[in-house]
């Protein structure tokens, strides 16, 4: 994510008065559900969060390695 990108989900999440992100690895038992994964704050991509849509993350960083298909059986 571009050095900007960073600053500016940081300072809109703090005009929404929400808290710093957390930057612990997620767990099933803390899974978060995202309402959208295609949109942009200001030019820079976020995910929105289903239980609150003000909440704004970044995208999660990973590579081709960290990318795992699981089937929906």
């Amino acid at each position: 994510m571009p050095e900007n990108c960073q600053d500016r989900i940081h300072h809109v999440r703090e005009e929404r008065g929400l808290p710093e992100l957390n930057d612990a690895p997620a767990t099933p038992d803390n899974a978060l559900l995202i309402a959208a994964v295609d949109h942009q704050v200001d030019g820079c991509d976020v995910l929105v969060m289903q239980e609150d849509t003000a909440d704004v993350r970044p995208l999660p960083k990973f590579d081709d390695r960290t990318v795992e298909l699981i089937p929906a059986n």
